[in-house]
């Protein structure tokens, strides 16, 4: 089937209206209230196939639940994949048992879409109107340029997260700069109230180190662009990197387990601040309800100089293989589970929320009465649409080359923390290696 045939096939069958692109001076025409599936009894009954992580597979199976009510001629199945997802997925991907719809961590985007695995979406109406109403994060994280690949269930930022009664000790205020971390756990240790005040979670990761990053984006700065220069020691993430050694060697405020893959550590009350996901006020939460834990507040990543001015996000997202034989149905599934459902209800979304912690990529649906009800049980609601709208994907997120560059940027990061190299020389390896990748892929092409 042609593409074009494609998408007047979903737009006929979906209720969906087609949109040619929008102009920089067109007006964008107005969103259809409510998507209706239109398939009759004696339609031909289809089979898709879902693949994906399994967290909280009792959530998703409501909401595929929900499909399958608003869609009785469309089966569906769900195919976890638990280890090595990158590596099954790219087979996966390029197999004749292709699944229909995947979900895509941003750290495998940019590969998958440069290799043609993945059905680009934006000529959809319904979902290009959902893109509109995303935050601008998360619009960055499901395509590349004018290109929609999918719709995303969820979209988080990194945070600061603190002791509250430690915190009282020391001043009543969370820190907003590392200086003055640094300084609120010297004085944490000296009186006996935390052995190990500060705990980062920087173990390698199949994504992105997302704590350094939301450390480089508060401070004001950015690892790739156009006009970067080789680092010198002015670099706010080369002074980064010395503030995060000395926190280590000199303060001894920095726990030296960075390398224990866990955000919850400040949950055993031994840590004053760690750098958590939104996500984890719902989890700390339950912690202190049901087993006696801290009482954590929240607050944004601290800057260098300055208060944080921004952080990162990270945007999960469901795409439609490029090898589905059932493409309007495979994108109508996207929709339901990234967007709005059949009746025009951000059920996915507003679900995960609810019941997850989860936060969602589209504003409005934070300002839903039921999740604001919901999220406000384990973090301030108007705190978290301030940082959430303060987010960015990391640099570089939709290059084919991003995994393999996060992957030796991580072990940089680590070396110039560990003594192993100069803050410099780390920053310097980090980016030599993105401009080296970067010209082999344009060589490629």
């Amino acid at each position: 089937m042609t593409r074009r045939r494609f998408v007047e096939s979903l737009a006929t069958v979906a209720g969906m209206t087609l949109m040619a692109a929008c102009g920089p001076n067109e007006p964008p025409p107005q969103p259809s209230p409510k998507i209706v599936a239109q398939e009759g009894a004696t339609s031909p009954r289809v089979r898709l196939t879902l693949t994906g992580w399994p967290f909280r597979q009792d959530l998703l199976e409501t909401a595929l639940e929900r499909f399958r009510s608003q869609n009785p001629r469309i089966d569906v199945e769900f195919h976890e994949v638990l280890n090595d997802y990158r590596v099954r997925l790219d087979e996966l991907l390029a197999s004749e048992s292709a699944p229909d719809v995947v979900q895509v961590r941003e750290a495998q985007a940019g590969a998958w879409w440069s290799r043609g695995l993945l059905r680009p979406l934006e000529d959809i109406a319904s979902i290009a109107d959902m893109v509109r109403r995303m935050r601008p994060a998360a619009r960055v994280a499901v395509g590349r340029g004018s290109s929609v690949v999918g719709l995303p269930f969820y979209s988080d930022v990194i945070v600061m997260a603190y002791n509250r009664s430690m915190l009282d000790d020391v001043g009543g205020r969370p820190p907003e700069t590392w200086e003055e971390l640094a300084a609120f756990g010297r004085e944490l240790r000296e009186r006996g109230i935390s052995r190990s005040p500060l705990s980062l979670n920087f173990a390698p990761k199949v994504n992105a180190n997302l704590p350094w990053w939301a450390m480089v984006f508060a401070s004001g700065s950015q690892l790739i662009h156009d006009q970067r220069p080789d680092a010198s020691p002015s670099d706010p993430s080369v002074r980064l990197l010395e503030r995060i050694r000395a926190m280590l060697v000199e303060d001894l405020v920095l726990d030296p387990n960075l390398s224990e893959a866990t955000y919850s550590a400040i949950e055993s009350g031994d840590h004053a601040f760690a750098l958590v996901g939104t996500y984890m006020a719902r989890r700390l939460a339950v912690a202190r309800n049901e087993r006696g834990g801290p009482h954590i507040g929240f607050a944004a990543v601290p800057g260098l100089d300055a208060p944080g001015t921004g952080t990162v996000s990270w945007t999960p997202f469901y795409a439609v293989s490029s090898r589905s034989p059932a493409l309007e149905q495979s994108a109508r599934l996207a929709l339901h589970l990234g967007g709005i459902d059949g009746t025009g209800d951000f059920f996915a979304p507003r679900f995960w929320a609810e019941n997850e912690g989860l936060p969602p990529a589209y504003a409005e649906v934070l300002s839903d009465p039921g999740v604001k009800a919901a999220l406000g049980q384990w973090i301030d609601v108007t705190f978290l649409d301030r940082v959430l709208s303060m987010g960015r994907p990391p640099d570089a997120i939709w290059e084919p080359w991003y995994e393999t560059w996060e992957h030796w940027a991580q072990d940089e990061v680590m070396r110039a923390i560990w003594g192993e190299s100069s803050a410099v020389d780390s920053m310097r390896s980090i980016l030599s290696s993105a401009r080296a990748l970067q010209s082999q892929s344009n060589g490629a092409g």
